[in-house]
C-alpha cells in the first residue's frame, strides 16, 4: 500500500502563503495584459473586515463598466463566461485559468486548515476539563498555592 505524505502544520501554512502569492502574481498578470476597458476582467483581493480573519484576504473577481463616464467594477462569479470576447487577451485568459485552479486548491485547504483547528479546540477542551477534575496533583510545583514541599 502506498503511503500518503504528511504535511505538519507548519508546511500547510507554508502552503497556504504560497497560494496566496501565486495569487497576486496571477492578479496582476491579469491586471497587465487587458487596458482598462470596458469588459475588462480583474481579481481583487478584499479584506472582509472582521478582527482576526486568518483567511483574509478573501479574492473576488469583478468586471470594469463605465458608468455614465465614471469606472466602476461589479462582483462575477465565472470570470471565463466574460473573457469569451474574440478580442481578450489570450495571456489575461491563462492567468484567468491559472488562478481559478488555485482558488480552488486554496478553497479545500482552507477547509481542512478549519478542521484541524475545530479538532484542535476540542482538544484543548478536553485537556482543560482533565486539569480541572485532576489538576491538583500538579499544584504543589507551581507557586499558585502556597504549597512547599517539604
Amino acid at each position: 500500500m502506498k503511503e500518503r505524505p504528511t504535511l505538519s502544520l507548519i508546511d500547510t501554512e507554508l502552503l497556504y502563503e504560497t497560494l496566496r502569492e501565486h495569487l497576486y502574481l496571477c492578479a496582476l498578470a491579469i491586471f497587465k495584459h487587458q487596458a482598462k476597458a470596458p469588459g475588462a476582467i480583474q481579481l481583487y483581493a478584499n479584506k472582509c473586515g472582521r478582527e482576526n480573519c486568518e483567511f483574509c484576504p478573501h479574492f473576488r473577481w469583478k468586471v470594469w463598466k463605465d458608468n455614465f463616464g465614471k469606472w466602476s467594477a461589479y462582483n462575477i462569479e465565472e470570470p471565463l463566461r466574460y473573457a469569451r470576447r474574440r478580442d481578450f487577451s489570450p495571456q489575461a485568459r491563462e492567468a484567468i485559468i491559472l488562478a481559478q485552479q488555485i482558488l480552488k486548491i486554496r478553497a479545500e485547504l482552507v477547509e481542512e486548515i478549519t478542521k484541524l483547528r475545530a479538532r484542535e479546540r476540542g482538544y484543548m477542551r478536553r485537556l482543560q476539563k482533565a486539569f480541572e477534575g485532576h489538576g491538583h496533583a500538579l499544584r504543589i510545583l507551581t507557586n499558585d498555592d502556597d504549597h512547599t514541599a517539604n
